[in-house]
């Protein structure tokens, strides 16, 4: 799954990630697979006009297979 327009500055740093799966699965009735991975590269997120970027995570699958 995709999400654009995610606020960069919240979920810079070492613990980013992890911030932003509990951040999702809190607003959200998902659980991800992983952690999310920013679509951008890191120099373009840690730029200061760059505000909003894009991620990508999986989604557990309730069925069994």
């Amino acid at each position: 799954m995709v999400a654009h327009g995610v606020p960069i500055t919240p979920f810079l740093g070492l613990e980013g990630s992890k911030l932003l799966k509990e951040e999702i699965e809190t607003f959200n009735p998902i659980r991800i697979q992983g952690l999310p991975r920013w679509i951008s590269s890191r120099e373009k997120r840690h730029n200061p006009q760059t505000r909003f970027g894009s991620i990508v995570f999986a989604i557990k699958n309730k069925e069994k297979r």
